[in-house]
């Protein structure tokens, strides 16, 4: 069975390669021939990009907004959720089918600096692929962030790659 929602997070960090990536019409067309029907994406403490490349997505003050990608050719639509961050990182992934994750740098929401009443930063790098890896057999994605200065996660990804449990990829 495909996985029918694509669940994509880059944590607290500046990731906006993969971002940015994941909601280029080039992408986003090529979802519902996979059977991905909704997708969620994380951003993180980047900027939006795509705010300026795709004209029915409005993001309301806490970094979250909604529309509906529809195929050019008429093959089919993927609603895309977006969110800077999450109080609920684990409900977040037990909802997904499938889930791309970078291997960023592991914060706390408590320790964040990202953290308010309002929005605060979910475990992301390690944390959020252990946490992914908890919420049972689906399929993950591992791309790591080759623009930070720190590469253990990067190594952790492709350790577990090697046992099995995950697959690593580029941006590229």
């Amino acid at each position: 069975m495909s996985p029918q929602t694509l669940l994509v997070t880059v944590g607290s960090t500046l990731f906006v390669s993969l971002t940015e990536t994941i909601l280029s019409p080039s992408i986003l067309s090529i979802l519902p021939g996979l059977g991905i029907r909704k997708i969620v994406v994380q951003y993180g403490a980047a900027d939006l990009l795509a705010l300026t490349q795709i004209e029915d997505l409005e993001v309301d003050a806490h970094g979250r907004g909604q529309f509906v990608w529809r195929d050019y050719n008429g093959l089919g639509e993927v609603a895309v959720q977006v969110l800077k961050y999450t109080d609920d990182f684990t409900g977040l992934v037990a909802s997904a089918d499938a889930i791309i994750s970078h291997a960023g740098v592991y914060i706390p929401c408590s320790l964040s600096r990202h953290s308010s009443a309002s929005s605060s930063s979910n475990p992301a790098g390690s944390g959020s692929i252990l946490t992914s890896l908890r919420s049972g057999p689906k399929p993950l994605l591992v791309v790591p962030n080759t623009s930070l200065m720190d590469n253990h996660q990067a190594e952790l990804a492709a350790e577990l790659e090697k046992q099995g449990y995950l697959t690593v990829s580029t941006v590229e």
